[in-house]
């Protein structure tokens, strides 16, 4: 296993998405600075042959609900979005250790997030007689967004080759402002939502967090899984002239 390899691998481990790191810090550990490297290069495009997401553009899946709040009463769709943004994130705070098999916590900004979408569709009711509609381009703007996180490992204890798998994994995160525009639609949505923005985002707040976490522990042991955890020791054993 070459170096970058094992680097790529002990990124992997501690949780590296789209959604809770970046670049731009200095540190003393040795570990540390070997993740804030590759993250750099990651940032920049030059792991394109690693098994890393480009930080580019994040796609994303449509999405379907309802809302109900401030005199408005609407069920929309959305097609199929981008994200645009995550590739000027900073890394504010970034402590990893492998004292305990495998923890690291930390915290991210990012000046601006966009969030795209060619069609979305709207329908829904205003002060109960009012009727609302929309269809068409939508844009969501995220302004001076900050991530926590921390991540730990643990054995499988129902595994028989001791396998390697997230224990625990905590995410929290702020947002200074939100502005939404949804091409053609009725009055007065884009009002209420861009007024009260920052509400709703604190009532959908658990929700949010409580999804990333989940979606992100999924994803992160469905690849571990096929890791063998003679790699996993491997990298553990090897990054920074670790003893084990």
């Amino acid at each position: 296993m070459n170096f970058l390899n094992k680097l790529v691998l002990i990124v992997l481990l501690i949780g590296l998405s789209p959604t809770i790191f970046g670049t731009d810090a200095l540190t003393p550990s040795c570990l540390e600075d070997q993740v804030l490297e590759l993250l750099r290069k990651w940032q920049q495009g030059d792991l394109l042959t690693m098994p890393l997401p480009s930080l580019g553009t994040i796609r994303l899946q449509s999405y379907e609900g309802q809302y109900t709040g401030y005199g408005i009463k609407i069920a929309y769709t959305t097609g199929n979005m981008n994200m645009t943004g995550l590739r000027n994130f900073k890394v504010k705070e970034l402590s990893a250790s492998t004292d305990d098999l495998f923890e690291a916590s930390g915290a991210i900004s990012i000046p601006s997030l966009t969030l795209n979408s060619d069609n979305y569709n709207l329908k829904g009711n205003a002060y109960v007689f009012y009727s609302l509609k929309g269809a068409g381009f939508m844009n969501v703007t995220f302004e001076n967004v900050s991530l926590t996180f921390s991540i730990s490992l643990a054995h499988n204890a129902n595994k028989k080759d001791r396998g390697i798998e997230i224990d625990d994994i905590q995410l929290n995160y702020s947002v200074d402002a939100i502005r939404v525009n949804l091409e053609n639609c009725s009055w007065p949505v884009n009002k209420v939502l861009n007024a009260e923005a920052k509400s709703i985002n604190e009532n959908y707040r658990s929700l949010l967090v409580n999804a990333a976490t989940e979606g992100l522990k999924k994803s992160l042991n469905s690849y571990l899984i096929t890791v063998p955890p003679t790699a996993l020791t491997y990298a553990f054993c090897n990054i920074c002239n670790k003893k084990c």
